[in-house]
C-alpha cells in the first residue's frame, strides 16, 4: 500500500492531471473479483484514468 500511495502522490504532483485515481487494497480487489467475475491480481493496486483533450467537447473558434 505504501508504494501505491507514494505513486499516487507522484502522479498528483506531476503534470499528468489524471481524471481519477483509485487506490484499492487486496481485500477491495477480492470483492471486485467476486462481484464481477474478474481475475485481477489481489494486491494493492493504483488505478489511474487519464483523459486526452480530444475527450472534451470541441468548440468553434
Amino acid at each position: 500500500m505504501e508504494a501505491a500511495a507514494a505513486c499516487a502522490v507522484s502522479v498528483m504532483t506531476a503534470a499528468l492531471q489524471p481524471e481519477r485515481l483509485e487506490l484499492m487494497d487486496a481485500e477491495g480487489l477480492r470483492a471486485v473479483n467476486l462481484h464481477k467475475g474478474t481475475a485481477f491480481p489481489e494486491h494493492p493496486t493504483l488505478w489511474i484514468e487519464l483523459a486526452s483533450p480530444a475527450r472534451r467537447p470541441w468548440k468553434k473558434p
